[in-house]
C-alpha cells in the first residue's frame, strides 16, 4: 500500500476548478494536504495530466495538475505545497462529531 507523504484534512468546502478545456466550474474540495486534494463535482473533460487552477474558498487560487480521475472526483497535486498555517486555518472548518 502506498504511504502518503503528508496527512490529509477531511474537509468538505466549496471552491472552483478552472482549466482551458472546461472553463470554470463549482466544486467541493476535501481530503486536503500540503501537496494536493480531492475535488468532487462536474469534472467531465478533465484527464490525468491536465493543468488546472483550484480556488480553495477563502484561501485563494492554487495551480495544480490532475493526477487521477474516478467518477465525479479528481485528485490534484498542487504546483507549490500549501503552507502548514493554511492547513491549520482550514482545520477550523472541520466538524467534530462526538
Amino acid at each position: 500500500m502506498e504511504r502518503r507523504r503528508h496527512n490529509r484534512l477531511a474537509v468538505d468546502l466549496p471552491g472552483t476548478i478552472r482549466a482551458a478545456r472546461i472553463g470554470s466550474r463549482a466544486i467541493c474540495y476535501g481530503q486536503i494536504s500540503q501537496t494536493g486534494c480531492r475535488v468532487t463535482g462536474d469534472v467531465t473533460g478533465l484527464d490525468p495530466g491536465a493543468a488546472v487552477v483550484v480556488t480553495l474558498g477563502p484561501v485563494g487560487d492554487s495551480d495544480a495538475t490532475v493526477r487521477w480521475l474516478r467518477g465525479n472526483a479528481v485528485g490534484v497535486e498542487f504546483a507549490e505545497a500549501l503552507h502548514p498555517a493554511l492547513l491549520a486555518y482550514l482545520a477550523g472548518f472541520v466538524e467534530v462529531v462526538d
